[in-house]
């Protein structure tokens, strides 16, 4: 019985491997420019992401009455091929649509960037507060300056009502819309793999372990190629600077500068010709090196220029006729940011160009990204889908959260039984401590009583001594009216009549106890009395308590 349950679990984990690898997360991202739409399918593989499919939409045959028509005929029949991405739909804008500015904030606005650049929107854009939508994204902290320094992207109201209102009509709500800007940024990060599995060329990457495999690289060829490949990945000198350059249309581009993975200008120009030139590569990079003047690094001329071009298709080898000057600095992009699959892994290098951005687009269903603008208010924005993936994991992990609970329950069990004969002990040692403390309390307050008494009765002694010493050495002819023994100061002050008080000075100094014997106030005569009035002071020479 043992064994045909086990191997009913091993089958069941099978199964759960396996409807876990079958199900998978995907997302479609559109991009709308001018001429034509953009549409690209990906998909959450087991450890990486995949480009399921991509269509483009070419608008010049299109009349602008039926031109909605077929965007949205088309668009549904994408998503039918793609039936599992319809509730994960990002859009994108083209750069020309939008403003793009840089504002500085203090650093308290951080904790609600949005409200806080919200009150002063009228100042950053051409338009009413109530005829713009915006979003906003924290490029860095300045605590020098006690500033935040902020991207914010503005867009008109109508451009992206009209986009959720179109996609309603398929019944469809927009995760996000963004522009091609942010999400040409995103499509320059690498393909990010999966939390499973480990990265070889990383770990051949590390200085202990080369040092160690660099003796077993020469008998073993495929250890040697993966050393090799790691030290292709170390980049040479300074980090470049990074210009994608997007084609909106046959007449604007729009060129980015990104430096240390962050945006740091963007800009839309006009151009001339479908192929690039040498006078359009001149302007670009002219635009490109205006563009850093005021970048917040330092060595900008010391870091190479590398400029990317993408957004309509490019002949790769038009650096042939430009100078070598121009041919190093300008590429056409050849991948995107998924990983090909089944038929999409030919076509793949030369749809780069116009993939990028939908690609990119599409990425940000499925995994985060390094900028992360959405221009569809909060208010109106769905809650986001969450993954299959990830769903079924935690079904698991809840299973075997619920098999480990079932297999200790009786050592839980014994363990509160132990734990109850230990609360037992503690509560009697508890009990049995109070009434050691109470004990140890009360020696310690007869203690100080005693003391207190000692101190008590050591003083009364020391007046005593004090009295008795003053008794046997003044003379007969001689009384005291008053006596103040004060034991803090060691000093006694007498006041009193005597047949001749200037002969007391030297019987008091003669003695052990007393010494700086002096008068306080002159010598009076009490004519009644016959005898001289005298108050004087003298100091202990040692304390009362010693001398006893």
């Amino acid at each position: 019985m043992r064994l045909d349950s086990a191997a009913q679990a091993d089958r069941g984990c099978g199964l759960l491997v396996r409807e876990l690898s079958l199900k998978s997360m995907r997302s479609i991202g559109i991009v709308f420019k001018k001429n034509e739409m953009l549409m690209v399918a990906a998909r959450h593989g087991v450890r990486r992401y995949f480009l399921d499919g991509y269509r483009i939409l070419p608008f010049l045959d299109c009349r602008d009455e039926e031109k909605e028509a077929v965007i949205l005929n088309t668009i549904e029949r994408f998503l039918s091929d793609h039936r599992g991405a319809r509730s994960n739909i990002f859009a994108a804008l083209p750069r020309s649509d939008a403003f793009i500015s840089y504002v500085h904030l203090p650093l308290a606005a951080e904790e609600d960037l949005r409200t806080a650049i919200g009150y002063e929107i009228d100042r950053h854009s051409p338009f009413g507060a109530d005829d713009v939508y915006f979003d906003c994204h924290l490029v860095r902290r300045m605590p020098e300056s006690a500033q935040l320094y902020v991207m914010l992207v503005i867009v008109q109201r109508a451009k992206i009502d009209f986009l959720i209102e179109l996609f309603k009509k398929l019944n469809i709500r927009l995760q996000g819309i963004e522009l091609t800007t942010t999400a040409l940024v995103n499509g320059y990060a690498p393909a990010p793999a999966a939390a499973t599995g480990f990265d070889a060329a990383a770990i051949a990457q590390n200085v202990y372990v080369r040092k160690a495999l660099i003796p077993l690289a020469r008998r073993f060829p495929r250890l040697e190629m993966l050393l090799a490949d790691a030290d292709d990945q170390e980049p040479d000198g300074p980090p470049p600077i990074t210009v994608p350059v997007e084609y909106l249309d046959a007449e604007r581009y729009e060129l980015n500068v990104l430096a240390d993975g962050v945006l740091h200008f963007s800009r839309v120009f006009s151009c001339t010709g479908r192929q690039p030139d040498e006078a359009q590569l001149r302007d670009m990079l002219r635009h490109g090196q205006q563009a850093c003047m005021h970048l917040p690094f330092e060595q900008v001329e010391e870091r190479p220029f590398r400029f990317t071009l993408s957004g309509r298709e490019l002949d790769r080898d038009f650096s042939a006729a430009v100078p070598s000057d121009l041919s190093a600095l300008f590429s056409v992009a050849a991948h995107v940011p998924l990983h090909p699959s089944g038929a999409h892994s030919e076509p793949l290098t030369a749809m780069a160009p116009l993939l990028l951005v939908p690609a990119a687009l599409a990425l940000k269903g499925l995994a985060p990204v390094a900028l992360d603008i959405n221009l569809i208010p909060p208010e109106l924005r769905p809650r986001r889908k969450k993954s299959k993936r990830k769903l079924f994991a935690a079904a698991a992990a809840c299973l075997l959260l619920c098999l480990v609970a079932a297999l200790a329950l009786r050592w839980d069990s014994s363990r509160a039984a132990e734990q109850a004969r230990t609360s037992v002990q503690l509560g009697k040692l508890s009990r049995e401590y109070k009434i050691l403390e109470q004990q140890r309390e009360e020696f310690a307050r007869m203690e100080k009583l005693y003391e207190s008494a000692q101190r008590i009765a050591s003083r009364d002694v020391g007046k005593l001594k004090v009295l008795r010493e003053l008794t046997e050495i003044v003379p007969d002819d001689a009384w005291l009216t008053e006596f103040n023994y004060r034991a803090d100061r060691s000093e006694v002050r007498l006041s009193g009549y005597a047949l001749s008080a200037s002969q007391l000075l030297p019987v008091l100094e003669e003695s052990d106890l007393f010494e700086k014997v002096r008068f306080t106030s002159p010598i009076t005569t009490d004519q009644r009395l016959q005898k001289e009035q005298f108050r004087l002071e003298m100091k202990i020479q040692a304390p009362v308590e010693d001398a006893q």
